[in-house]
Order: C-alpha cells, then sequence, then structure tokens
C-alpha cells in the first residue's frame, strides 16, 4: 500500500485526475482511449486526458493490452485498483454507527449467520473427493457431483445476479464454476484433458493457514476478480474493503447509485459469511466486516486439533486449522457448523471409508494425531466393528490417496506453482490471457506532425487569417487539444470538438472557459481576435 500511495503521490495534477476519472467510468473493464475522452472532467482535453494515460502507465498503475488485431485497450489490474481506490478517494468514509442504535428482530437472531466461504469451499472438496474427481467421457462434470458442491457451497443465486458473471459452460451453475475457478487459481486442483487430480500439498498448505489469512485472502480475491463486471460494483467493493473491522457502517450519505451498489455488495459479503447485517432504530440498514482485513501476523494456525468423545462425537473449533475438519468430511457425518464444527463416527460413512480404499489403522493414525493422545477404546473397538461391515473389497480410489497425503504431512515440501488454465471457469472481463501486453506509447505519437506546424502557433497569442484560424482549429480538433483565444481582450481556453459548415461560413462547437465556468458554446471566426495552440506538457513519472 506504501509503494501505491508513493506512485500516486508522485502523479501530476492531470495524472491524478485521469486516473480519477477511469477508475469511476470503468472501474476495472479494459477500455479505448476514445471511451475515456466521452467523460472527460470539464475543460479539460482529450489530450491531456491521453497524457495522463501515458503518465499511468510509466506510474506502473495502469496497463495497455491489444488482443489479436483489435484497438488498444487499457486497463488496471484488480489488486491494483483495490490499493489505488483509498489513495485516489480519500476524504470518502462510512458513517460509524454506534451498537446502542441497533435493534435486532427475533427473526434476525434465531437465523444462523452463514459460514465464512473458506469453510463452505473445504466441504466443496471434500465433497468432490467423495464422489471420486471423475469427470464423463465428454469432459464434463457428472450432475451428481456438482448437485452435492453446489449444496455443499450455499452461495445464493439471487446475491451472485449482481456480479453479471457466466460459467463458461452454459450447462455450469454459476456456484460450480466460482468454486472450480478458485480451486484452480490455488493449484488444488489440476485438469489435465478430461483428468482431474488433487494437489494436496496446496490444499494443506491453505487449510492449515489461520482463519484470518484464509477468509481475508478470499474477500480480495472477490473484490479483485468477480467485481469487475459493473464499474458501480467495482468501485463499491473497493470503498467496502477498507472499511474497519466489527465497525457498523452506513453508506447512506453518499450520492444514491454509488450507496445502492455499496448496499448490494455488502448483501452478498454478509451472504458468503464475512459481514453481518443490522437495522437502525430508524430503519437504516447497516453492516459490519466479521473477518479482519488487515495483514496476518501469522500464516500457520498451529497444529490441528480437535476432541473426540468416546460416543464418536468429534469436535473441532472453527479458528483451528481445517486439517482436522477436511480428513473428517473424509470418514464421518458432519452434525453441525458453528463455532464449533461437530462430526460423528458413525457405521455408514465408515464402512464406506473402508471400501473407498481407507483402512482402520490410517484412520485411528488420523484420529489419534487430531486428539492429541489415543481415541478411547471403546470408540475403537465400534469402528473396527463398522468398518469391518464393508465389502472387504480395498481398492485405490481418490478418495484413499487424498486421505493418505492428509497423513503424509507433505505441505511443506516444495511445489510447482499452478499453471494457469487453459480456459477459466468464469467468463471475466477483464482476462488478460488472450492479450498481448504493450509497452506505454511515446507522448510525441500524440501530436503527430508537431514539427511541421509553424513554431508561433503554439508558442504565442497572434492574429490570423481566417482561414489559417480554420488549421489551427482543425489541428486541435486532430489532437484533441485546446486553443486560447482573445475574447473581448480577455485569453480563454477553448476546447474545440466539430466544426460546423452551412451558408454563412464555418463555425466551431466545443468548451468554453470562461471566470472559472466551462460553457457549451459555438463560435465563428470573427468572434476572437488572436489566438494559439495549447500543446500539454507531459509530466514524466
Amino acid at each position: 500500500m506504501d509503494e501505491t500511495r508513493k506512485r500516486i503521490e508522485c502523479l501530476s495534477p492531470n495524472g491524478r485526475q485521469t486516473l480519477q476519472s477511469l477508475m469511476k467510468q470503468f472501474g476495472m473493464l479494459p477500455f479505448r482511449d476514445e471511451q475515456l475522452l466521452r467523460h472527460v472532467h470539464p475543460g479539460c482535453s482529450g489530450a491531456e486526458y491521453r497524457l495522463g494515460l501515458i503518465e499511468l502507465e510509466l506510474a506502473g498503475l495502469l496497463k495497455s493490452y491489444r488482443k489479436g488485431w483489435g484497438d488498444k485497450v487499457f486497463m488496471m489490474p484488480g489488486a491494483q485498483f483495490r490499493r489505488c481506490w483509498r489513495e485516489v478517494y480519500p476524504t470518502l468514509h462510512p458513517i460509524a454507527v454506534d451498537e446502542s442504535t441497533l435493534q435486532f428482530s427475533l427473526d434476525a437472531i434465531e437465523e444462523e449467520s452463514p459460514l465464512p466461504l473458506g469453510e463452505r469451499l473445504m466441504h466443496g472438496v471434500a465433497e468432490l473427493v467423495n464422489c471420486g474427481l471423475a469427470q464423463t467421457s465428454k469432459g464434463s462434470w457428472p450432475k451428481r457431483t456438482i448437485e452435492k458442491v453446489v449444496r455443499a457451497l450455499a452461495m445464493k443465486e439471487y446475491d451472485l445476479a449482481q456480479l453479471k458473471l457466466a460459467a463458461r459452460e452454459p450447462s455450469c451453475p454459476l456456484p460450480y464454476a466460482l468454486f472450480l475457478d478458485f480451486a484452480l487459481h490455488e493449484g488444488w486442483l489440476v485438469l489435465e484433458g478430461r483428468d482431474c487430480r488433487l494437489e494436496t500439498r496446496r490444499l494443506l498448505s491453505w487449510l492449515n493457514q489461520t482463519q484470518a489469512k484464509r477468509e481475508s485472502a478470499l474477500v480480495a480475491f472477490w473484490t479483485d476478480q468477480y467485481a469487475a463486471a459493473v464499474p458501480s460494483l467495482a468501485n463499491a467493493a473497493a470503498f467496502v474493503f477498507g472499511w474497519p473491522a466489527l465497525q457498523w457502517c452506513s453508506p447512506a450519505h453518499l450520492e444514491e447509485r454509488f450507496a445502492m451498489a455499496i448496499f448490494d455488495w455488502c448483501r452478498l459479503m454478509t451472504s458468503l459469511g464475512w459481514m453481518e447485517k443490522a437495522v437502525t432504530l430508524g430503519g437504516q440498514h447497516v453492516y459490519r466486516w466479521v473477518v479482519d482485513l488487515g495483514e496476518a501476523t501469522s500464516d500457520s494456525a498451529g497444529p490441528p486439533y480437535a476432541q473426540i468423545a468416546p460416543d464418536g462425537d468429534v469436535f473441532v473449533p472453527r479458528e483451528g486449522p481445517q486439517y482436522a475438519a477436511f480428513g473428517l468430511e473424509l470418514i464421518a457425518r458432519r452434525v453441525s457448523s458453528d463455532v464449533v464444527g461437530v462430526y460423528r463416527l458413525e457405521a455408514d460413512p465408515l464402512r464406506k471409508a473402508a471400501e473407498s480404499g481407507i483402512s482402520g489403522e490410517r484412520i485411528f493414525t488420523f484420529l489419534n494425531q487430531i486428539n492429541g493422545e489415543a481415541v478411547p477404546l471403546a470408540l475403537v473397538m465400534a469402528i473396527e466393528g463398522w468398518m469391518s461391515e464393508g465389502s472387504g473389497e480395498m481398492r485405490e480410489t481418490a478418495k484413499s490417496r487424498t486421505f493418505d497425503a492428509l497423513l503424509s504431512k507433505n505441505e511443506n515440501k516444495e511445489c510447482p506453482a499452478p499453471a494457469a488454465p487453459e480456459d477459466r471457469p468464469v467468463v471475466l472481463p477483464h482476462d488478460t490471457k488472450e492479450m498481448t501486453e504493450l509497452r506505454p506509447s511515446d507522448p510525441a505519437a500524440l501530436f503527430q506532425g508537431l514539427d511541421s506546424v509553424p513554431v508561433t502557433w503554439r508558442s504565442q497569442m497572434r492574429q490570423y487569417h481566417p482561414s489559417t484560424r480554420r488549421e489551427l482549429v482543425e489541428r486541435a480538433l486532430i489532437w484533441r487539444t485546446a486553443v486560447k483565444l482573445n475574447i473581448r481582450g480577455q485569453a480563454v481556453p477553448f476546447i474545440p470538438d466539430k466544426l460546423v459548415e452551412d451558408e454563412e461560413g464555418w463555425r466551431v462547437t466545443g468548451d468554453l472557459s470562461l471566470d472559472g465556468q466551462v460553457e457549451r458554446t459555438l463560435l465563428a471566426p470573427h468572434m476572437w481576435d488572436e489566438m494559439m495552440l495549447v500543446i500539454p506538457e507531459f509530466t514524466k513519472y
């Protein structure tokens, strides 16, 4: 963040204004410079904004790309957009709301809070493993697998709709596509043609992080990746990311369109288990983060821990590593997920574990690890009895291989970085995979033919013949720059945008800056005396 602040502080006023305009209008979406020029600040020329784009590229705050033989586009990477937002809009803050002004309805109290998405992703991976990681002969996922994973994710389609995203495969539900997208990004899953395998070293590394680190990284990923399709939502997400943890906040004082986007994003964050919602005594909706998005002080959550009762119930604290919970997802039944997750070791899941190739010996090794001591003898005997009821056929499966990997503790071994998938499961408007990154343009290229223009045209105010006046205006139109006009003894900037011809001759429309006000006006050449071209100076970062 400090590096981003330094870069923005070094920008010229024009560079900073260009940055603010493009962030507001396009968010993280790719845009052409001509699109940006439709939204220039009153009194600013297109040339100034084009120079601003080059300045931002040289500052490392913006990138330009070309897809094939298409137009050049500019784009701000998601993480860069989020870091820039607070520096570009330092005076925008939510209203802090005192908890004593809140009212909580009985329905809200009784409603179960959604699990943080990180836990649901763990449940989804476990369901995928339980289903066997197998794809169909056509390279698609079985309907049963999709249904089980989507049920574990418990994402609401209504809340996801505001993202304006779609799965690459039309038959794939968006929650499942989002699940695959993150799993492939993190390298847990590797797709090789029709084959899918679990990279357990990367999965274990993620499972053994602190809950705060897991969830805050997920919030950042969703902010940077999935808010991009709607510029107002991208700005809202970046704004909300900077809210303090556990502080009730309201955006109601902000411009209505922006405030509505903030409410939409907060509703989504609440459904994903990262925020809480309340209502003030005056009926105003307020939200707060329940995850700390600050820098995590530790990557590791410490040793896995669970408490195993003699009756087969296993209690796993949520704040601990998810290693224990993930292993239990493969051999036990999840009873509940709250502050403490509760699993039950019982006949049916243990019999299925045995049929999947997981031996009783390995199960006891795992249970002793997470319990910190030997499993009660009565439970050992019960487990042995339940597992003996299986088919007796021991075979290697995705489930048994995954369980073996849990016991090997190999998450710290060297693991290659995940390769980017050929096509992401989610269609993202800011995906640069098929684009070529370009170098920043030369500022001189914006003013082609400048050397052939008389120096006096751009160095001093002079009177010209109407035909020469037209030449200066035409040159200003080509370069999208301003001219300075002497009107009734006052030198004023004028930004032309169109020449108009009729039986009376030619005239020009544009923005005239007069007495601090910018007015749309139509001028004929006899309406000013002296004039000159204004070539904006380039501020090199």
